[in-house]
């Protein structure tokens, strides 16, 4: 029974260690600059009459040229005033912004707002990013950097949660920090696995030559790893994270566990929809790693390990994990809550179990529609 502990932990603990060596020694590109992009941001929305206008007012705000900018804006039939927000705003920017209701159908609203939004696009580079979230003024000129990479066709960047004194929102905090630290290392190590739609650009030739998201419009979730794996598995070299502070975008954090629950629910449900064997082999050992803590846990209190021993293991488990998220952190120019960390270490192996055999054939909801997967 130790050795197959051991023989499960252990490759963790240096996949840990891996990702964190990735993060802190990013990969050097190439940069071969031919002149601005012309880029088309994408934004779906449904009811963000709250958010909506800071974001646009952000992208107003852009170091990039606005000559050389258009947004577009899918309402996805909004109830509240998101639809006149926007409108009110196209006379007060610098940019072309034009706003329109979604009408390409799917069981995916996001995805065909998307399509849809491509298909009128006239720009080089299709910028994603989210009704919610808060750009900074270099953003755009960070991605369209990235870009001048001659091999570069797809660029997700950093994610983090507005700051927030909770002790839940610290919890977030590291949980995302995890998150966007495994996506950056694990492309690192030819298994690309996660992004973040909030920040995710591809080059609109490229969208459109891998078959946008046909195939993939029953998938509720996954507009933006779908088409990262879709893009890596035609061109490898071609999808590149942008650890650049510049390119950092912020989005509210949960208030309440059941709406992380529910949305950790919505993304956990395209992993069957993954179209790279390696990236599903990589999600299968992250479940069974954390079921095997569960395990380690139970068998610890039943006395077939001893507590010197589990402490042990605990101990690496912990030092590893938290040098990982430390530096996404420090990256973010946050401070990682040690408290919040350690109710991670303690609840989020069964966490992840529960979300995972939930979210196979069950329901979750988003933006007040109810969804089945």
């Amino acid at each position: 029974m130790t050795i197959l502990l051991l023989a499960i932990l252990a490759p963790y603990f240096t996949l840990v260690l891996l990702l964190w060596w990735f993060w802190i020694n990013p990969k050097q590109t190439t940069q071969t600059p031919e002149g601005l992009p012309f880029i088309s941001v994408i934004i779906v929305v449904r009811n963000e009459e709250e958010n909506i206008g800071s974001l646009l007012h952000d992208l107003d705000n852009q170091s990039f040229p606005l000559s050389k900018v258009e947004v577009i804006v899918i309402d996805d039939d909004s109830t509240d005033n998101t639809r006149e927000i926007v409108e009110s705003t196209k006379k007060r920017v610098s940019y072309k912004l034009q706003v329109a209701s979604r009408i390409e159908k799917g069981d995916s609203p996001k995805k065909a707002g998307i399509t849809q939004a491509a298909k009128i696009a006239a720009g080089d580079l299709l910028v994603m990013t989210d009704g919610d979230c808060r750009v900074g003024r270099e953003w755009l000129s960070a991605i369209s950097e990235a870009f001048q990479d001659p091999n570069c066709k797809v660029v997700f960047g950093p994610v983090t949660y507005q700051e927030s004194s909770s002790f839940f929102g610290k919890i977030q905090d590291i949980e995302l920090a995890a998150l966007i630290g495994t996506g950056a290392g694990t492309l690192r190590l030819g298994i690309p696995s996660m992004c973040n739609g909030a920040n995710i650009s591809i080059d609109r030739r490229v969208f459109h030559a891998v078959g946008e998201y046909s195939g993939l419009e029953k998938v509720i979730s996954g507009d933006d790893e779908l088409l990262m794996h879709r893009v890596y598995r035609s061109d490898p070299a071609s999808v590149k994270f942008l650890k650049d502070r510049r390119s950092l975008v912020t989005t509210p954090a949960h208030l309440k566990l059941s709406d992380l629950v529910n949305q950790r629910n919505r993304w956990a449900s395209k992993w069957a929809a993954y179209e790279l064997v390696s990236t599903k082999l990589l999600a299968l050992f992250i479940f069974t790693v954390h079921l095997t803590s569960l395990t380690f846990i139970g068998f610890t209190a039943a006395g077939i390990y001893s507590i010197a021993y589990f402490l042990w293991v605990m101990a690496i488990k912990m030092v590893v994990e938290y040098m990982l998220v430390r530096s996404v952190m420090s990256f973010n120019r946050q401070r990682i809550s040690i408290p919040a960390f350690m109710v991670l270490q303690l609840a989020y192996s069964l966490y992840v179990v529960i979300i995972a055999l939930t979210s196979r054939g069950g329901k979750f909801s988003w933006k007040g529609r109810v969804y089945r997967q």
